[in-house]
This record gives structure tokens, sequence and C-alpha cells, in this order.
């Protein structure tokens, strides 16, 4: 991710090309900028109040034709290799598919990864967001506040042209609140019969949060075409009916690897895993502020 910054500030000039990130601190907005061996980080005023507890942060695209002004303060600080994060990050789910993507994609970093699967029962949050987005955060926040740990949430599911984007963000209980994978498919494929135009596609929206303050947003999404029926055993979800035509399979039939460099979550994942490093410090930047 590259952001112009403006021109008027000889020090921020030399450093025009690279990384930058924002959070907020208080009621400033911190920009970090990373380039080369240093974390830059600018501190200065918003024009407008920061929303209560925090602003979502689109990390790809919230920084636009930033001006620097006479009330910003700069801190130069080394970049070093990223230690241990000093205590876990939690996913919140208990899917066990969704654990495994997770692990495998961000195996290589220093963090420990923890699920819901290794807590006790925490109070439940409704998924009542209109979009992926709104559950997302919500679910990241709500596990963050609740366990006081940073949280990674995501929602995904299926948008299907014939259906006018349906399922959608309702895909897990399209065939009902308990219902099951396999009910979900078969209820998908009788909506579908006789229809041509099976086009569809998979998205996936990450959401990372800390106890208090902003989250972070990162999106993957992956077209295909809806089968006529179930194919193939791997994965879960809606796996079985969504054929990926660059594959030539559906993603049922494709191995957790192949799945992972083609998929909405694995397009996320990707983007997050090579941002992790600077996600990593802004976790650090943003709990150094929280008891532990």
């Amino acid at each position: 991710m590259s952001s112009e910054i403006g021109s008027q500030h000889r020090f921020l000039r030399t450093v025009a090309n690279s990384e930058v990130c924002f959070c907020h601190r208080g009621t400033e907005l911190s920009e970090m900028i990373f380039s080369g061996n240093h974390v830059v980080f600018v501190h200065r005023r918003p024009v407008s109040e920061p929303e209560a507890d925090g602003q979502k942060i689109k990390t790809r695209r919230a920084i636009r034709n930033s001006v620097p002004d006479e009330s910003e303060r700069i801190v130069v600080m080394e970049k070093k290799k990223p230690a241990a994060l000093d205590r876990p990050i939690v996913l919140a789910t208990r899917n066990k598919g969704k654990i495994r993507e997770f692990e495998s994609l961000l195996a290589e970093f220093p963090v420990t990864i923890k699920s819901l699967e290794d807590f006790g029962p925490i109070p439940p949050v409704v998924e009542d967001g209109e979009t992926f987005e709104e559950n997302a955060v919500k679910k990241a926040r709500h596990t963050a506040r609740v366990l006081g740990l940073p949280a990674i949430a995501d929602d995904s599911g299926l948008e299907v042209a014939a259906l006018q984007g349906g399922p959608g963000v309702r895909s897990a209980r399209y065939a009902g609140e308990t219902a099951v994978d396999h009910e979900n498919n078969l209820k998908l494929l009788d909506a579908l019969k006789g229809v041509e135009n099976r086009s569809a596609r998979f998205v996936c929206v990450l959401a990372i949060a800390v106890p208090r303050g902003p989250a972070l947003i990162y999106d993957g999404v992956c077209e295909g075409q809806i089968t006529r029926e179930m194919m193939g055993s791997n994965g879960f979800g809606y796996d079985p009916v969504f054929f990926y035509p660059p594959l030539g399979r559906t993603f049922a039939q494709l191995s957790g690897n192949e799945k992972n460099r083609v998929s909405h979550r694995g397009s996320a994942l990707a983007e997050l895993r090579d941002e992790f490093e600077k996600v990593l410090q802004w976790m650090r930047h943003r709990l150094s502020e929280e008891p532990f």
C-alpha cells in the first residue's frame, strides 16, 4: 500500500512512497509510515471527532491527499524484526475449517493463535448487520472486549446473481437458524432449478480489533459458478456447489493448499499476511495503552 503525502512537508516528502496506515490515539490521528528500517508516527488532530469508541480503518484505502499542519508532531522509531506479541490473538470462531485456514496462513508469524474453542462460554454476538463488514467488525470488537485480547473475526458468504445477491449475510442460516451445510446446499440447488445464470461469488471480510479503539479491515472475493449437484468432499459450507472455472473443479474438490491460494478467505488472509508485520506494530501501539 503506498500513498502520496502532501509535498508541503519536507521530511514527509522523503518517505512519500512508503507504507502508511492510520489509527486513532485519543483525539489525535496517528499516521504510521513504514520506511526502510524506521517507523514514523505522525500525530495530528482530525478535522472532526472520531466515531465514539473508534473508527473502522481500511488499511489500503483510508489515506488520500493528507496535508500536514502545524499541530503535527513527528516521532521516528527504529523498525526492528518483530518480536512475539505478549498475548494471544483470538479467532472469533468455533468453525474448525476456518481455524485451520487462519492457523496455516499465519503460521510464520511470532504470534499465538487461539479460537473461541480455547475459552469458556462467552456472551453471543447477534450478527444483525446488513453487510459482511458490519458483522465482521461487530464480532471482532465483541470478542476483543469480552476476552480483553486482540481478536480477528470474519464474515463471509455466498452471493448468487440469480438470487439478487442472496443468500449473502444469511449464508450460514439460509435453510434455517440451525441448518447444517448439507441443508443449505440442498436449498440453494433447489432455488436454482431451471436457472441458466449460475454466476456467484464468495465474499470474505476480515476485521481485526483490540479491546478499545479502531478496527482494521481486509476483504477478498472469488468469482465462480453454482453447480447443479454437489461435488467433492473437502472444505465446508458451500464448497461442494461452488465451481471455480480456472481450476475446473469445485472448492470441495480442491486440496486445502489449492483452495487457500484462490479462495475469498485466502485472498483476504493473503492481503493480511502481506501486511501482518505492520498489523503487529499497530497492535503493540494500541495495546501499550491498555493494561493486560
